[in-house]
């Protein structure tokens, strides 16, 4: 029996070809971002800490968009899902920002990236289980009232915030800390810019 085939314009591509051209697309995606990630290692600190803020604000709109534009068609009015840190920060903008500048960055850096990264690797080396784990704990850390949409935002925010730790923790643990906490809080200055906007 012949393959089903499936016509587009002037191509016809079987399924096991689809299948095919499908795996080495995803190789070739992985082993370009592995390519990527392993030549940060090498950065001079400076540049690490702004293109790993720059890199986790282009995954944050990667990733948020699709589900803020699903979340708009379905409530329509986007004052039903606003984010509720905006409205507490309305509330107390001066001891927010002392918060999420100061306060947040190494506590989460403690909280988020250290703790699970060091339970992690009391069971396995295997650095992506590492970074996975990491990157979910944090996300996880920020679920107000269950809303997925902060999941999502804080995602990429803890694969980068864990990758730099993971990165700087060969130099040491305060390097690892520090330069975490800097991008952290870097990257909230940013968010709380945007919100004040």
């Amino acid at each position: 029996m012949e393959p089903q085939l499936i016509s587009s314009q002037n191509h016809r591509f079987s399924a096991p070809r689809l299948w095919e051209i499908t795996k080495q697309m995803t190789y070739l995606f992985v082993s370009c971002w592995h390519r990527y990630l392993t030549t940060t290692r090498s950065y001079p600190v400076i540049r690490f800490i702004l293109e790993m803020i720059l890199l986790a604000w282009f995954l944050k709109i990667v990733m948020t968009l699709p589900v803020s534009l699903m979340v708009l068609l379905i409530y329509g009015d986007p004052a039903v899902w606003q984010n509720p840190q905006q409205a507490d920060f309305a509330l107390r903008p001066v001891a927010n920002a002392i918060l999420a500048l100061a306060v947040a960055p190494i506590l989460e850096t403690i909280i988020g990236q250290w703790a699970p990264i060091a339970a992690v690797r009391q069971w396995t080396q295997c650095q992506p289980l590492v970074l996975a784990t990491a990157t979910l704990f944090f996300a996880g850390l920020h679920l107000f009232s269950w809303d997925v949409t902060i999941f999502f935002a804080t995602l990429p925010v803890g694969f980068v915030l864990a990758w730099s730790f993971l990165v700087w923790h060969r130099q040491s643990r305060t390097h690892a800390v520090g330069v975490t906490a800097v991008i952290h809080a870097l990257h909230n200055a940013i968010a709380l810019l945007l919100m004040a906007w």
